[in-house]
């Protein structure tokens, strides 16, 4: 047996017992593996869901081929299993995830840290904490700012941590932060500093949901 945690369009995160599931001969071997995008019959106990039926709609196998790709998936999985509380429905942030899945093990976005960084930005989003890109009038640098408001003279204040950007990279956040996930598939956004890129937007998220990352490490050592 196995308990594994389904992130559905209906009840949104949960948990759920799969009885024999860890037998390699068991019909729930393969829709129960991580990143699977399955469709489950069960019912709901005291504490748990239980499984009765599951048959497979996407495996998404090519990821476990490819250790970026799987570093990639690995850290979606873990993030949305973070920034969601049982039972909180999400179903923008489930499709979205869906789509960078299927995008990414099949290769249909020129660079795979656009769809790390799409997925970070479009998360916050869902959640309420858009990121804002902006320059800084003192210093007339590019900022990201993690807490930034305004006062009531209008004159812009920031809390918390501040990373440098570009102007570049300030523009190209934007555009990725509003492209609809389609066209993604045809943007010719490149960073040439990729790596930095997305571990901002993952400090980020980390200081807005108050969480830590165990697999983001894996995302950046892989590229």
């Amino acid at each position: 047996d196995k308990i594994i945690t389904i992130f559905s369009k209906e009840q949104g995160k949960f948990s759920a017992m799969v009885k024999g599931a860890k037998n390699p001969k068991s019909i729930f071997v393969a829709s129960t593996q991580l990143f699977c995008y399955s469709s489950f019959i069960f019912y709901t106990g005291r504490n748990l869901a239980y499984i009765n039926q599951a048959e497979v709609i996407n495996s998404f196998h090519k990821l476990r081929n490819d250790y970026r790709k799987l570093s990639m998936a690995s850290y979606f999985a873990e993030v949305i299993h973070l920034a969601y509380d049982d039972y909180q429905q999400e179903e923008t942030a489930l499709r979205m995830t869906l789509n960078l899945l299927y995008f990414l093990s099949e290769d249909l976005v020129s660079r795979d840290e656009n769809i790390v960084i799409s997925f970070q930005l479009k998360l916050m989003n869902y959640l309420g904490q858009k990121p804002t890109f902006g320059k800084d009038a003192a210093s007339r640098r590019w900022l990201i700012s993690f807490d930034g408001y305004s006062d009531l003279s209008g004159e812009q204040k920031r809390n918390g941590p501040e990373y440098a950007l570009t102007e570049e990279e300030a523009r190209d956040l934007k555009t990725l932060q509003e492209l609809p996930l389609q066209k993604l598939k045809r943007s010719n956004v490149v960073f040439d500093r990729s790596n930095y890129i997305m571990d901002v937007l993952n400090r980020y998220m980390e200081y807005h949901l108050s969480v830590r990352s165990k697999t983001f490490f894996f995302v950046t050592d892989s590229s």
